[in-house]
């Protein structure tokens, strides 16, 4: 099914039920966050800037947190030898990053 959303989505049809899963979470919480928010309003002096920066804050982190912690980027990793090889290839993308942020001069 094609939606406006889908340019969001990946591909994997797996993928892709799981990331709907965590963006509705996003969305319920990030909901609960605001009426959180409106309760608090009423004892504390918040302005319109900071309830939208920790709303969608709360929102990014929870998404992304998720899709990190469910590792489903690595779903095809079956066997030990499998993710021994895919771990060697983050650390080597991750010192290549490293050494190409760092300017020697």
């Amino acid at each position: 099914m094609k939606s406006w959303i889908s340019f969001l989505l990946p591909n994997d049809e797996y993928k892709e039920k799981k990331m709907l899963y965590f963006f509705s979470e996003g969305a319920i919480i990030l909901f609960l966050s605001l009426i959180v928010m409106i309760i608090c309003n009423k004892y504390f002096n918040l302005d319109v800037e900071t309830v939208l920066l920790a709303a969608i804050a709360i929102f990014l982190f929870y998404v992304s947190g998720r899709y990190i912690i469910s590792g489903i980027e690595y779903a095809d990793i079956t066997t030990e030898s499998a993710y021994r090889k895919e771990l060697r290839v983050i650390f080597i993308r991750t010192i290549g990053f490293v050494v190409m942020l760092f300017d020697f001069h």
